[in-house]
C-alpha cells in the first residue's frame, strides 16, 4: 500500500513540474523605452497592434468624440500600464500616458526628469475639482515637448508620464473652456 502511495505522490509531482514550467514567460512588450520610440502624429492603430498586441480596453471619450483610447493593463493586476489616445478617423496617435509603477526607476522625480534633459519644465498644483478631496499632485509640464509629468506628492512619487500631439493640446484648451470645472 505504500509503495502506490509513493507511486501516486510521484506522479503528482511529475505533473506539477510538467503544468508549472510549460512556457517560460515572455518578457512584456510593454517598456517606458517602447513607449519613447512611437511618435506622435505618426505611428497609428495598425503599428500599435503589430507592436503591443490588441488592447485590453477601447474606451471612447465623452468630451473628446473623435478620438479613442486604447487601455493596456500590467498583468496579473489589470492596472492600466499604458494609455494610447488615437484620432479615430486617421488612426493616428495623438497622446501616450505611461503609468509608473511603484518599483520603476522613473517613479523618483529626479530620475524621472534626467530622462528628459532638453525639457524646461513648469510646474503647478492640480486643481482641486472636488471639494471633500484635497489633490497633492504636483504637474509639471513642458508645453514645447508636449511632456507632462504628474508627482505625487504625498507618497513621493511619479503617478503617470504623458506625451500629447501639439494638435491635441490645442483641442483639449478648446474643451476646457467650453467646459469649465464646476466649482
Amino acid at each position: 500500500m505504500k509503495i502506490y502511495g509513493i507511486i501516486s505522490f510521484g506522479f503528482l509531482l511529475i505533473f506539477q513540474t510538467a503544468c508549472s514550467s510549460s512556457q517560460p514567460k515572455q518578457p512584456s512588450k510593454l517598456t517606458l523605452n517602447s513607449v519613447f520610440e512611437i511618435g506622435l502624429g505618426t505611428f497609428n492603430q495598425a503599428e500599435a497592434l503589430g507592436r503591443f498586441g490588441e488592447p485590453d480596453k477601447k474606451v471612447n471619450l465623452p468630451n473628446a468624440p473623435a478620438l479613442e483610447a486604447w487601455l493596456y493593463f500590467e498583468h496579473p493586476s489589470h492596472q492600466t500600464k499604458l494609455s494610447l489616445i488615437f484620432e479615430k478617423t486617421s488612426g493616428v496617435l495623438q497622446r501616450k500616458t505611461w503609468i509608473v509603477g511603484a518599483h520603476e526607476p522613473e517613479d523618483n522625480l529626479e530620475t524621472a526628469k534626467a530622462r528628459f534633459p532638453t525639457a524646461h519644465f513648469e510646474n503647478h498644483h492640480a486643481k482641486q475639482t472636488n471639494p471633500h478631496f484635497i489633490a497633492d499632485e504636483i504637474i509639471f509640464d513642458d508645453k514645447q515637448l508636449g511632456l507632462t509629468m504628474v508627482y505625487r506628492e504625498a507618497v513621493k512619487e511619479v503617478e503617470s508620464i504623458s506625451w500629447t500631439d501639439s494638435k491635441l493640446r490645442s483641442l483639449a484648451g478648446s474643451v476646457e473652456k467650453a467646459n469649465p470645472p464646476v466649482k
